[in-house]
């Protein structure tokens, strides 16, 4: 309720404090006033044309006043309703749940790739050591794996 009262409030000071200002503006400087258009006759029209319309919109405020603390209340009463709802107490729970299945099933799979028999082909270095290498498609599994391990932590 405060915040939509401090809107409303807000609302009808911006063009009430903006038209004064540059009726100020029109009535003691020319041109040379911060702000100013630089105008005498644009600064009245500004000014007049901004009191005009916070003044339109402090009786709209006060006209509607009931409908919106009834608005508010409606506001309110349906966001009880959501919260109270059980589905919303068990979320954490099932969520946290859902990323345990997902980082599980990531890190079997990816034991599976670790594990599985590597290319038969043996790499030689200048020493005629031999090194297994790790398929460059398994890699991009890996990668792959990793990404959608990270996206069901988020």
């Amino acid at each position: 309720a405060i915040l939509v009262k401090a809107g409303m409030v807000l609302l009808t000071l911006g063009p009430l404090i903006t038209g004064l200002y540059y009726i100020y503006a029109w009535r003691r400087g020319n041109g040379e006033i911060w702000g100013s258009t630089g105008a005498k006759f644009t600064d009245g029209v500004v000014g007049f044309t901004g009191i005009f319309t916070g003044l339109t919109l402090c009786t709209i405020t006060y006209r509607l006043q009931e409908a919106t603390d009834l608005a508010v209340e409606c506001i309110e009463w349906s966001c009880k309703a959501v919260l109270e709802t059980p589905s919303l107490k068990l979320e954490p729970v099932m969520a946290l749940s859902t990323r345990i299945v997902v980082d599980l099933a990531c890190v079997a799979v990816i034991s599976m790739i670790l594990t599985s028999e590597l290319e038969k082909e043996v790499i030689h270095n200048h020493n005629g050591q031999q090194h297994w290498i790790i398929p460059c498609q398994s890699e991009k599994q890996l990668a792959m794996l990793a990404a959608v391990g990270f996206w069901g932590l988020g």
